[in-house]
């Protein structure tokens, strides 16, 4: 069974979670932190839940502000970053091209890259 628990900053930015597999015999336990940038993130006026969009595949794209980078915290207690977001900017602040890939200490995934366009509905 999994657990999980989400927890925001005062921007109302996905802060951290923390994800625990339970089962009779043991208990594995996963936390992650994320830092922010202070642009316009891609859904600042969508009225959508943050963990909603995590867990649905939109990985770095920030509800409020843009995501920098991500951590995650071994077994032992220490932390260590492990994915990093780099951004391209619209004159109002809005992402239009999104890069992330993992660090060079991280082992394994691969990078990803996201155009971004605003439709304008007037």
């Amino acid at each position: 069974m999994y657990e999980y628990e989400y927890m925001y900053d005062s921007a109302g930015n996905l802060s951290g979670t923390v994800e625990w597999f339970v089962n009779p015999s043991s208990e594995r336990r996963e936390e992650k932190r994320y830092d922010y940038d202070k642009k316009n993130g891609i859904y600042k006026n969508v009225n959508m839940p943050q963990w909603y969009l995590l867990t649905n595949g939109s990985s770095g794209l920030g509800l409020v502000n843009n995501r920098l980078y991500s951590y995650i915290s071994s077994p032992d207690g220490s932390e260590f970053r492990f994915e990093i977001y780099d951004y391209e900017y619209n004159e109002q602040g809005y992402p239009t091209k999104m890069y992330s890939y993992f660090d060079s200490e991280w082992v394994g995934g691969s990078s990803t890259s996201y155009i971004i366009r605003y439709v304008d509905e007037d």
